[in-house]
């Protein structure tokens, strides 16, 4: 069976520099009926592991260290199974949410998952945070697709007025990593809807 993405919404609050804010979270879960990976799963253990359903999970996936992504991931790991594996320039971030207990790997740049047929590799876009990674599939539908956690949106970049974060790092990212990428790539984003590369490219560059 060939691989697909299933999507989750789930809310909660993202808390930094002594600031909380509600927010509304995308969980992906790519995979098929036997194997998954999951991506950011953020704010409800129970949810991602009822979306789960008992399938074998390859792995799970973050796109950077902030809270609303990284808060739930270990309880959801004790639910599912499945190796955390982050970047670890985002690791500062990590630590201050997990003080017992680490990440399983690191996410390095061009380093591939496979799940179910379909290969994720990562692309190390730094600017909303320093470890903040998308990954890239051409194996899942007839376009490519794009997890880009919080580095790319609708509408623009993310957020970049927090600490650790750059807006020029970010727009250098996007620039130079993800608007190289082609046009009609889908943009699966951490936040919000789905957009494509040359939508955001349009708004960005001209």
């Amino acid at each position: 069976m060939n691989a697909r993405i299933e999507h989750l919404e789930t809310s909660g609050t993202f808390s930094l520099d002594g600031g909380t804010w509600d927010v509304d979270n995308n969980v992906w879960i790519v995979g098929d009926d036997s194997e998954v990976i999951i991506i950011d799963p953020a704010h409800s253990a129970e949810a991602v592991a009822s979306a789960v359903n008992g399938r074998k999970v390859a792995a799970i996936l973050l796109t950077h260290g902030h809270d609303d992504h990284i808060r739930q991931v270990m309880e959801v790991g004790s639910r599912v199974g499945g190796t955390i594996h982050l970047n670890p320039a985002d690791r500062m971030l990590w630590d201050q949410v997990h003080t017992d207990g680490a990440p399983d790997g690191d996410i390095n740049d061009g380093d591939t998952f496979t799940v179910a047929g379909a290969t994720l590799r990562a692309i190390h876009t730094p600017g909303h945070s320093p470890g903040s990674t998308c990954f890239y599939s051409e194996d899942l539908g007839e376009t490519p697709v794009l997890f880009s956690g919080d580095t790319l949106f609708q509408g623009g970049p993310g957020a970049t007025g927090r600490s650790y974060s750059s807006y020029d790092t970010i727009v250098e990212s996007i620039n130079t990593k993800l608007f190289t990428l082609p046009e009609n790539t889908r943009v699966n984003t951490g936040h919000g809807p789905s957009t494509t590369i040359g939508e955001e490219a349009v708004q960005l560059q001209g």
